[in-house]
């Protein structure tokens, strides 16, 4: 656990498994009771000529976000 770190960016080519490493981070954190999380997968793949509604999407994890913060 490195303390001070409310974020983690991975990146890498499509193939990568950088979603079983995402997952597999936030399992782990979840297992260990001196850290108060909660992990929301938001999986979104954006087909070719269409939009997504991005902000609508992004408000309602936030709001499901806000629902586990601690208090």
């Amino acid at each position: 656990m490195v303390r001070g770190v409310s974020a983690l960016l991975i990146t890498g080519r499509a193939g990568e498994r950088k979603t079983a490493v995402a997952k597999a981070v936030a399992q782990c954190m979840q297992i260990d009771p001196r850290v108060y999380t909660h992990t929301l997968h938001i999986g979104h793949v954006q087909p070719a000529g269409t939009s997504a509604p991005t902000l609508k999407v992004f408000k309602r994890c936030w709001k499901k976000g806000a629902r586990h913060r601690p208090v």
